[in-house]
């Protein structure tokens, strides 16, 4: 009985991490504006309407798009979905902290800077759905 809970456990998780593993996208933080020098720390992954805190702030950011996890393209593609990074300059993503915000795909391998100089805190990939209800 315990093996059959956890092999049905198992092929949830299975299905929950690779239902989310189609929308995401790689963001590299840095120290400093005009994104100069070396990215802070390591890459983040972060999936669609993800929200999150920054260990150390961030100046500058560059979001990359996964090659392998791009169903969110497809969505902006099909005119269904609009895309954005947005920084946020405390933790939690706090709509009324908003510092900047990114559109993707366009914003996609490029500099990434806010008008503050306040660091950001956390980050989203936000996604939204563009279709009007009847």
């Amino acid at each position: 009985m315990a093996r059959l809970l956890f092999l049905v456990l198992g092929v949830l998780l299975a299905i929950a991490f690779s239902v989310q593993a189609d929308d995401m996208i790689r963001v590299y933080t840095f120290s400093v504006k005009s994104c100069n020098g070396s990215p802070q720390l390591v890459n983040i992954d972060i999936g669609r309407n993800e929200c999150h805190d920054l260990t150390v702030g961030a100046h500058s950011l560059r979001a990359f798009k996964h090659e392998d996890d791009i169903k969110w393209l497809d969505d902006i593609n099909n005119g269904t979905t609009k895309c954005d990074l947005v920084a946020f300059r405390s933790n939690g993503c706090l709509p009324d902290t908003i510092i900047g915000s990114l559109s993707l795909p366009e914003g996609i391998h490029q500099c990434f800077e806010y008008p503050f100089a306040d660091p950001a805190l956390s980050i989203q990939f936000l996604c939204r759905s563009t279709i009007v209800a009847a």
